[in-house]
C-alpha cells in the first residue's frame, strides 16, 4: 500500500457536507391523500426524533401529484423556532424557482390556494423530507418578477410557507419514488 492511498483513508478525511436539495420535488394536494406517515412514538435515538414511518396512501381518484423541476440550486428551506417559552414550536418556510416558464405561469395558478404536501430530497444523504402535514398544509404563493436588465433573474419565486410543526425537519422512512410519480401521471394522462 502506497503512502498516498493511506492519506486517503476515509478515516482520516474530511466529511461530506454538501448542502442542497435535488432538482426535483413533487407537490400532493392535500385532498389526494388517503393516509399519512407518522411520527416514531418512542424514537430509539436523536437520529430518529423526526422520522415518519409509512408513506402517503393517495386517492386515485383525485388530482395527481406534481412533479416540478426546479432550478439547481433554488430551493432553500428554513425551519424558525416560534412562539411563547414553554409552548414553542418550528416555523417551516421554503423557497424555489421554476425552469420552464409556461409551466411555472400553470403551477402559479395551480398551487394558489392549494392546502398541499410538498416532498424534497436531500443532496448529502439521499434523505427526503416533507414540509405540511394534515392539519397544518403548506400554502404555497407564487409571485412574477420580469428583471429589468438582461442579467436580472426572471420568473416566479414560489414561497412554501406552514403556521408550525413540532419537529424541525419531517423525513420520510421509506422514501418515495418521485420519478415513479411522474410516470404514473403520464400512464393515467395517455
Amino acid at each position: 500500500m502506497s503512502k498516498f492511498s493511506h492519506v486517503l483513508d476515509d478515516t482520516c478525511g474530511g466529511e461530506e457536507i454538501m448542502g442542497g436539495y435535488a432538482k426535483r420535488i413533487a407537490i400532493i394536494p392535500i385532498c389526494a391523500i388517503k393516509t399519512y406517515p407518522t411520527r416514531e412514538k418512542t424514537p430509539a435515538n436523536l437520529e430518529d426524533i423526526c422520522n415518519y414511518s409509512g408513506t402517503f396512501e393517495l386517492d386515485e381518484t383525485k388530482q395527481s401529484p406534481i412533479v416540478v423541476d426546479i432550478i439547481s440550486g433554488s430551493l432553500q428551506y428554513k425551519s424558525d423556532p416560534q412562539g411563547e417559552v414553554g409552548s414553542k414550536s418550528f416555523k417551516p418556510t421554503a423557497t424555489f424557482r421554476v425552469k420552464d416558464k409556461r409551466k411555472a405561469d400553470g403551477l402559479a395558478k395551480y398551487v394558489m390556494n392549494t392546502p398541499c404536501i410538498v416532498i424534497a430530497n436531500e443532496h448529502n444523504d439521499g434523505g427526503q423530507f416533507f414540509i405540511g402535514n394534515k392539519d397544518l398544509p403548506c400554502d404555497i404563493a407564487a409571485a412574477f418578477d420580469s428583471g429589468a436588465k438582461a442579467a436580472d433573474a426572471r420568473g416566479y419565486t414560489f414561497t412554501i410557507d406552514v403556521d408550525g410543526s413540532f419537529v424541525p425537519k419531517q423525513y420520510l422512512s421509506a422514501p418515495i419514488d418521485i420519478d415513479a410519480l411522474t410516470e404514473a401521471k403520464e400512464e393515467t394522462e395517455s
